[in-house]
């Protein structure tokens, strides 16, 4: 109370308004009101927030009187130096001390303003769930809901197709086991690349080459394999374990309307996966050998072999003769 005192003497100031003054130059100054320092911004802010812009007084001689009453070397003003600000701004503004410190008090302190997002248009394939197709319309896919469940419908109790194709493939004979016996395990290793996880893509290849898609619903499409390896999986894996595996052809079955069993027995018939390769046309001028001209008709060029032909020196009559190319 006392240094509030003296310097009301000295800026001519009330004990009360001084310290109505303080207690707003300390909510202005935010973190730094324990140092009893304001910026620039913060001096603006105070001004803006307590509507003592206006015509008169603008922005642009807040800025002014904070650079005249701040020290030339700092950046902020001290408690001191912003009384003085007070008076100035009482002076640029032609009105009473007390009418700015009054406006400064009933301010109501620093206000926390935000722009409120803007309201996003209806968009009809996104808001009408009605619209939805594919995996969305099926409830799916979803990685946060940990009871999501999807409703794939009871299996029909008719027996399972007995034409069921079977496809020889070369790893399959790489891992036959003592009893003769080619395992689901080892199918599932096999088309997981070697490894213990399967990640969609290779769920995804498996499902084509042993021809378990079908071209239409209600039967196993290639979105249903989407769902169900995102039903099977954990939350934060991309790869399924072979326990996970076997629950995804438990769906997988069901999904076709036959027995997890008979469709275990199919995938292992079926064995490892396809690899399939791009095959080249025919180009005429390259297969076509009698096609070739110049040195490439006679087999060049050559540089490992001693009896290719590697210039016309070695194809040209170099043997004596006449002007009249007679030989002698």
């Amino acid at each position: 109370n006392q240094d509030l005192e003296k310097l009301a003497a000295m800026s001519g100031f009330t004990p009360d308004e001084e310290t109505a003054l303080l207690d707003v130059f300390c909510a202005f100054c935010g973190v730094d009101a324990e140092k009893g320092q304001m910026d620039g911004r913060q001096f603006a802010k105070m001004t803006r927030d307590t509507n003592l812009i206006d015509k008169k007084f603008t922005s642009i001689d807040t800025d002014i009187i904070f650079a005249k009453v701040k020290a030339k070397s700092l950046r902020k003003i001290d408690f001191h130096q912003f009384l003085s600000a007070i008076e100035m701004c009482a002076t640029s503004k032609r009105v009473p001390v007390s009418d700015v410190v009054a406006a400064l008090v009933t301010g109501g302190g620093p206000k926390m303003t935000g722009k409120s997002p803007a309201r996003s248009t209806k968009v009809r394939l996104h808001d009408d769930k009605a619209g939805y197709t594919g995996v969305h319309a099926r409830g799916g896919p979803s990685t946060v809901d940990g009871e999501r469940h999807i409703d794939f419908g009871e299996p029909s109790p008719r027996a399972p197709s007995a034409k069921v194709s079977t496809v020889t493939a070369s790893l399959q004979e790489t891992h036959i086991t003592e009893g003769g016996e080619y395992t689901l395990k080892m199918f599932f290793t096999d088309h997981a690349g070697g490894g213990k996880d399967m990640d969609g893509r290779q769920f995804a290849k498996m499902a084509k080459d042993t021809k378990l898609i079908d071209k239409k619903p209600p039967g196993l499409t290639t979105i249903d394999l989407d769902i169900i390896f995102a039903k099977v999986k954990d939350k934060s894996a991309r790869k399924i374990t072979f326990k996970q595996f076997r629950e995804a052809l438990k769906a997988c079955a069901e999904k076709k309307h036959m027995y997890q069993d008979a469709l275990e027995e199919h995938l292992v018939a079926s064995g490892g996966p396809v690899f399939t390769g791009v095959k080249t046309e025919k180009v005429r001028l390259h297969d076509d050998k009698a096609a070739y001209t110049g040195v490439y008709s006679h087999g060049g060029p050559d540089t490992g072999s001693l009896t290719a032909h590697h210039d016309i020196s070695t194809l040209t009559d170099r043997s004596q003769a006449d002007v009249r190319g007679v030989k002698r």
